[in-house]
Formats: structure tokens, C-alpha cells, sequence
């Protein structure tokens, strides 16, 4: 990127591209994220994004996970739940 000029994509969940300098994992768990550091190199370019991809499930990392239910109508992430997967890409 330094040579070319050419985009950067940072592709990770949410906690990890927010800017959160001091983010809280578990009440005794405390570190910054990437997010926290990308700024400093991109200054003013960098932009964390985040979406949804319509349904799953999330890991606690304890062995248990938590549904994630489809988003809401309105939410512009909706359509891609009616997407067929040979359909997709990113």
C-alpha cells in the first residue's frame, strides 16, 4: 500500500476494526484493538465498517454460542439472506 496507493481492506469482526482503545473482553480481560492502532498509520482514511450477514451463530468462547436472528426489514443487510449461496460473494 505504501508503494502502489492501492486500497486496504481489513476483513474481522466488529470488536476487532472499532476504534476501542481500551476494549473489554471479560471484566478482568482489557486490551486495544487493531482498530485502536489502524488509525494512527491511515489517519483520516481509515473507516471501520460494520453489518451484518443476515443469520448464524457467535462463539462466547466459553463452548456456548448466541444466535444471531436474521436483521430487521429495514436494515439494508436484509437481502442478502435471500441470496443463494452459489449466488454470493463478497
Amino acid at each position: 500500500q505504501e508503494f502502489s496507493g492501492d486500497k486496504v481492506v481489513y476483513w474481522a469482526a466488529l470488536p476487532h476494526t472499532a476504534n476501542a482503545p481500551d476494549m473489554r473482553h471479560t471484566p478482568d480481560m482489557r486490551f486495544p484493538s487493531v482498530g485502536a492502532y489502524l488509525p494512527r498509520w491511515y489517519g483520516q482514511c481509515y473507516l471501520s465498517i460494520g453489518f451484518t450477514c443476515d443469520h448464524g451463530a457467535i462463539s462466547t468462547g466459553s463452548g456456548k454460542t448466541l444466535t444471531h436472528p436474521p436483521p430487521a426489514p429495514d436494515w439494508f443487510e436484509q437481502p442478502l439472506g435471500n441470496v443463494r449461496v452459489d449466488q454470493f460473494a463478497v
